[in-house]
């Protein structure tokens, strides 16, 4: 199973759990229903999430978490640390 947390800042800059659940499948069908659950029980979309590169996780947050349902849409942004790991990966393939 993939544990899925929702952590962000508060207003004293201590990390804070929102949400946590536990996903079967790391698909776009999985995706979409956490982030609408996420967004109906907070009352509004997050400002900002940030996420690996999966690209199912993409499709879903751009289906979910637009202005198209009337919500503020969220801004997303990707993980340095993820994209320092794939760095030299990608570094070698180009350029072996």
């Amino acid at each position: 199973m993939i544990f899925a947390p929702f952590t962000g800042v508060d207003k004293h800059e201590k990390c804070i759990t929102f949400a946590a659940c536990l996903l079967s499948k790391e698909d776009v069908t999985h995706y979409k229903w956490v982030f609408d659950q996420f967004s109906t029980c907070m009352g509004r979309h997050p400002v900002v999430i940030v996420t690996d590169q999966c690209l199912a996780m993409k499709i879903a947050f751009s289906s979910s978490l637009s202005s198209k349902n009337g919500l503020v849409a969220t801004k997303h942004r990707l993980c340095m640390w993820h994209i320092m790991q794939k760095f030299p990966i990608k570094v070698l393939v180009k350029f072996p």
